[in-house]
């Protein structure tokens, strides 16, 4: 197992296994090939990106993780946009070796710590045991599809 950095070179795999992790019941998206890597690529042009991959001996993607560093207040932070791991690969603790090398960077980079949203609980606890820890912050969304004006 390695870890490399994104490069558009991987654009299409990542599309691919950003669809086979959440294409299913547990999370109920819909990703197709076109919007997963138009949605890839524009992470990608985010002022600041940093992309990490986790890529088998065999070189194949396994897991992403497509962050971009961003200023704060207190000092600048590593925010995870987007991060997922092959269900094959799944409760092998290749997330948290991922996660662990993203903290080795921002402490290089000399960045506060990493940050991330998600709004799923099953995963959430996988981040409490890689030591995050929950903030009053509200994430709030509201969709336009079904409301009359």
């Amino acid at each position: 197992m390695r870890i490399a950095y994104y490069e558009a070179e991987y654009l299409e795999e990542c599309a691919e296994l950003l669809q086979k992790v959440y294409n299913n019941e547990q999370w109920g998206c819909h990703w197709s090939e076109i919007k997963s890597k138009k949605y890839i690529a524009e992470l990608s042009q985010i002022p600041r990106f940093v992309g990490f991959l986790l890529l088998n001996d065999e070189e194949e993607l396994i897991g992403a993780a497509l962050c971009h560093e961003r200023t704060w207040w207190y000092k600048d932070e590593l925010f995870i946009d987007e991060f997922f791991i092959d269900p094959d690969s799944q409760q092998r603790g290749y997330g948290s070796k991922l996660l662990k090398y993203m903290t080795k960077y921002s402490k290089e980079q000399k960045l506060a710590g990493l940050t991330l949203m998600t709004n799923n609980l099953i995963v959430a606890d996988f981040y409490h045991k890689n030591k995050f820890h929950d903030h009053e912050i509200y994430f709030m969304y509201k969709g336009v599809e079904n409301i009359a004006d």
